[in-house]
């Protein structure tokens, strides 16, 4: 965890170390992380209850494809994380290596994005501690006050345009921020150009996710 600590306070003299770290530690810790506000839920209310509290949180309901993709997301939480994460760090592969034609490692690629994402991992830590502690007088499906739609009514805002709010958040930003930068030292190239890239992709998970749960 030395490595992560070191990536998310200075990803520009952290990423050598980081680039030759173990892949496991950061996927694990993922995992578990964004398995912790889900399941904190799910033990106590049950599969039926969780789905049920969804539905009635949205202003028009749900379709039940929709609340059968909300449970997978729930049951599946400790690989979904992880599965984004290695799929952006094979994507950005290929953007760093024809786009900005680069010479890139793939496990190289894959270890930064991993470690550059805990970040995450901390926004789902500190949201499952905030459920386990006040349980249903919080906000149950989005508790931590870092993205835009916290301070949304979800009753009153169509899931889709509610999602998408979501995606606009302080620590997604900062995983966004640590990995280009890290990146862009590793391979020399623009933070920028990286950062975008990483923006876009960021978007598209999280336009797919509100599309499918709408």
């Amino acid at each position: 965890m030395i490595t992560a600590f070191g990536l998310l306070w200075s990803p520009a003299g952290a990423s050598e170390r980081a680039a030759r770290a173990g892949l496991a530690l950061p996927l694990v810790t993922l995992g578990v992380a964004n398995a912790l506000p889900n399941y904190a839920l799910l033990i106590p209310m049950g599969a039926a209850g969780m789905a049920d509290t969804k539905v009635q949180s949205t202003p028009d309901g749900m379709y039940a494809a929709s609340v059968l993709f909300f449970m997978a997301l729930v049951w599946l939480s400790p690989l979904v994380l992880p599965a984004r994460v290695l799929l952006t760090g094979w994507l950005m592969d290929y953007y760093v290596g024809f786009v900005l034609d680069t010479k890139t490692k793939r496990s190289e690629l894959l270890r930064l994005a991993a470690w550059g994402a805990v970040p995450i991992a901390v926004e789902r830590a500190l949201s499952g501690i905030i459920v386990l502690a006040c349980g249903r007088e919080c906000n149950l499906f989005n508790p931590l006050a870092a993205n835009a739609a916290f301070f949304l009514d979800a009753k009153e805002t169509p899931i889709f345009w509610y999602e998408m709010a979501r995606g606009v958040d302080a620590f997604a930003a900062w995983s966004i921020w640590v990995t280009a930068a890290a990146l862009a030292t590793r391979y020399q190239r623009s933070t920028v150009a990286i950062a975008v890239a990483l923006t876009f992709l960021w978007f598209a998970v999280i336009a797919v996710r509100a599309w499918l749960l709408g």
